[in-house]
């Protein structure tokens, strides 16, 4: 596997972004490498009044009334706010009215694949939210963002040897103490990877080689500040 050149990643200020979203003029698509925001669960508890239903969609806002877990609610709270306040501070929308989609999946056809704002406005993003921490990734180009808990050595055994196999070998050649790294690496690269595609897991984990970039695409670590030593992050971008 390469080396890691961790992309870092920002800290969002929820509050402060509502307090401007979709007031200014639209900023430009970002170009180049992407940005990578945090929006950890934690915040929620503590937003404005109001706030949550003034920034998410009536659809948004009844599925995460039907979480039963607060942690769970939380986080899918954070993430959806924050693509709709940065998709607003780019296109200067109020962010109640950008209008997301899904696109087809390359495998079935169906609305399932890359999430879209509609018109795109040159601006493709990705969401991916675990235990307590959402992350969002915003470019001028196709991207897929991942984020994974480390997880338990029995959930390694059980999928480890469903990757390719240079994937599997990675990790199994690693002491013990270094597979859930190890695993999660791998892990957050693929789903990555596939979400930038827009098929997801419909295709087969060990259909690609991604201890090095696929054709077409770039697949970077996400440096998450050492304040989220239990998280992995991965994003895949296409080629500009």
């Amino acid at each position: 596997m390469k080396p890691i050149d961790p992309l870092p990643a920002r800290s969002m200020d929820i509050p402060a972004l509502a307090a401007t979203a979709g007031t200014g003029e639209p900023a430009p698509p970002p170009a180049g490498t992407p940005t990578v925001w945090l929006a950890p669960a934690a915040v929620v508890p503590d937003l404005p009044a109001g706030l949550t239903e003034s920034v998410l969609s009536d659809e948004e806002s009844e599925k995460a009334a039907r979480f039963v877990h607060d942690r769970d609610r939380h986080t899918y709270v954070a993430g959806h706010l924050a693509v709709r306040l940065l998709l607003a501070a780019r296109l200067g929308l109020p962010p109640r009215e950008i209008n997301l989609l899904r696109e087809a999946c390359p495998g079935c056809g169906k609305l399932h694949g890359r999430p879209a704002v509609a018109p795109r406005h040159g601006l493709h993003f990705s969401l991916s939210h675990t235990r307590e921490l959402a992350v969002v990734a915003l470019a001028g180009r196709p991207v897929g963002v991942d984020v994974e808990t480390l997880p338990a050595e029995p959930t390694i055994e059980q999928l480890v040897g469903q990757f390719h196999p240079a994937e599997t070998a990675s990790v199994r050649v690693l002491p013990p103490a270094l597979r859930p790294q190890g695993f999660a690496r791998v892990w957050v690269r693929k789903e990555a990877y596939l979400k930038g595609l827009g098929i997801g897991l419909g295709r087969p984990l060990d259909a690609d080689d991604l201890t090095r970039d696929p054709l077409g695409w770039s697949i970077h670590e996400i440096d998450l500040g050492g304040v989220y030593p239990g998280h992995r992050a991965a994003l895949a971008v296409a080629a500009g």
